[in-house]
């Protein structure tokens, strides 16, 4: 899935679009097919996220596209999702998970460090890496970034099976409503036989009618 979107952003040469592609989980192509009925009339398109990002973007300083990423995490992703759900979950259970990573003086300090020894040879944090190197074994210095994910996958596999097939049924939710839902079947066929990895869309998918079935 990164590599797709990888794939998917580089050939556009426009920062603030090239960002979009790589931040998208709904490419434009899927809205116009999930959305048939409403894609026209209610001009449905990448205006508000372009909006967002561009705001974004104008209160981080010039400089190269990695640094600019890292910097636009810090104010969304990092902000609004890392920190909201993962670090109060982890300090509810005594775990200290990020949180000494951002100590304002280690911020401005990280701020000033070229992206050059950020990423090196396609490998990130270079430069903590090798800082940490007399304090801590080869193995755990060496191995790949795993981040806090929660287990999705599987539950996409096993209890929210049910949920979404519920969802296809049910003639009250958005899937037959706002949806075109034989594509968004065709989507979760696609993703349960493991031909795709779409469950970040999904997880939003599950998100969204939970929410509209609680307040509208």
């Amino acid at each position: 899935e990164q590599l797709k979107r990888s794939v998917y952003s580089l050939g556009e040469e426009d920062e603030l679009k090239r960002f979009l592609k790589i931040y998208t989980i709904t490419p434009p192509e899927w809205k116009k097919c999930l959305m048939r009925n409403y894609y026209d009339d209610y001009k449905i398109d990448n205006e508000p996220a372009l909006s967002y990002l561009e705001q974004e973007l104008s209160h981080i300083p010039p400089g190269d596209s990695l640094w600019r990423m890292l910097c636009l995490d810090v104010r969304t992703s990092l902000a609004d999702n890392l920190l909201l759900c993962e670090d109060k979950m982890s300090m509810a259970t005594s775990v200290e998970a990020r949180v000494p990573f951002l100590d304002r003086d280690f911020m401005n300090l990280a701020y000033r460090v070229p992206s050059t020894l950020k990423l090196k040879n396609f490998k990130t944090k270079h430069i903590l890496r090798k800082a940490l190197e007399p304090l801590l074994p080869h193995e755990i210095l060496s191995r790949p970034k795993k981040g806090f994910p929660n287990p999705m996958e599987l539950w996409l596999r096993r209890e929210l099976t049910h949920l979404i097939e519920e969802f296809f049924r049910d003639k009250h939710s958005l899937a037959n409503n706002l949806f075109n839902r034989p594509y968004l079947q065709y989507l979760y066929v696609q993703h349960k036989k493991g031909r795709e990895n779409y469950q970040r869309f999904f997880f939003l998918y599950v998100s969204l009618e939970l929410w509209a079935k609680t307040f509208l």
